[in-house]
């Protein structure tokens, strides 16, 4: 296999990024998450080499406005972040996502709640009303 060279690569990137912005960022991003989830199923097998490349790659469509932090969280394993230099710890990046989606969780539960408890209301009122 062929070595890419970089600056062609980031060269090709910022030229398609001016007409394809969207698209290109979705594919980038598919393609980032998909190297993370191979470094992570062959941790003990990857050249640290690679994984530094992984990074630095990642972090220069960050600094050309190709990729967005944003969009990379949003998509990316919490390996992947952590290579890249988005976190700082992955555990305390899944303590704090189990507890965004435990808070969310309930948040949930009680709009369903007030919702049932306010038509339930409104039934019952308006029941009246016609018994009336």
């Amino acid at each position: 296999m062929k070595e890419v060279n970089s600056e062609i690569f980031l060269g090709v990137a910022e030229a398609l990024n001016k007409t394809y912005s969207d698209l290109l960022t979705k594919y980038l991003i598919e393609c980032l998450w998909m190297m993370g989830l191979t470094f992570e199923k062959k941790f003990e097998t990857i050249d640290d080499g690679i994984v530094k490349e992984y990074s630095n790659l990642a972090n220069i469509l960050i600094k050309k406005n190709i990729l967005s932090k944003i969009k990379l969280m949003e998509k990316l394993e919490e390996g992947s972040l952590y290579n890249i230099g988005l976190i700082s710890s992955v555990e305390a990046f899944n303590r704090k996502s189990i507890r965004i989606n435990t808070k969310n969780t309930y948040l949930i539960i009680i709009l369903i709640y007030l919702i049932y408890n306010n038509i339930l209301n409104s039934l019952v009122l308006s029941r009246k009303s016609i018994i009336s």
